[in-house]
């Protein structure tokens, strides 16, 4: 007979503690860091390139509030991270708002 055969090694597979199904780490920049430069078409988001506005932040809030509720306490940061967001974003949007009354003014 010939030399027993061995089983091949397995080709390089996730971790037994990471499931197969998880997306990869989101970039670098965080929704602050694009919300703060100022132009309203420049914050968009990673994963779909789309901006972020307040209809979007706060159909992001009110989903989070459901998964509070739903889920429990451990969404509690989304929920606020998220407020936090879009006051920062109102709180712009009403700045350019007097920017354009001045500049409309005279």
């Amino acid at each position: 007979m010939g030399t027993p055969r061995t089983k091949a090694p397995a080709a390089a597979s996730a971790s037994p503690s990471a499931p197969a199904s998880v997306p990869p780490a989101a970039p670098a920049t965080s929704l602050a860091s694009s919300l703060a430069s100022g132009a309203p078409s420049t914050a968009t988001s990673a994963a779909s390139g789309r901006p972020i506005d307040t209809a979007r932040l706060k159909s992001a809030l009110k989903v989070t509030a459901l998964l509070v509720q739903k889920l429990g306490d451990d969404y509690l940061p989304f929920f606020m991270r998220l407020e936090t967001e879009l006051a920062k974003h109102e709180a712009k949007e009403a700045a350019r708002a007097r920017v354009q009354k001045v500049l409309e003014d005279g």
